[in-house]
């Protein structure tokens, strides 16, 4: 933020997420009541499995975990990358 005078999560929504046409991902989550992934953890003993949160906010380590997208933007970025260069 200090750098770009501006919140990291508005710069890097408009610089690089829009400005790649990607539509439908962010730089973290922000979606309250979206239908998401739950993560699950080993079995526990009694075969309990422990289940992670999908809606967990990442905070200073959205630069490097905290980008949410769906598929179809996923594969459009994807689509993007020059692998011939």
């Amino acid at each position: 933020g200090r750098i770009v005078g501006e919140p990291y999560d508005s710069w890097i929504a408009r610089e690089i997420v829009a400005a790649a046409g990607l539509d439908e991902a962010a730089p973290d989550m922000t979606s309250k009541g979206a239908l998401l992934s739950r993560g699950h953890g080993l079995k526990m003993p009694l075969g309990r499995r422990p289940m992670f949160d999908g809606e967990a906010p990442t905070h200073a380590l959205a630069p490097a975990i905290g980008f949410v997208s769906t598929a179809a933007d996923l594969a459009r970025d994807f689509g993007q990358l020059s692998l011939g260069a």
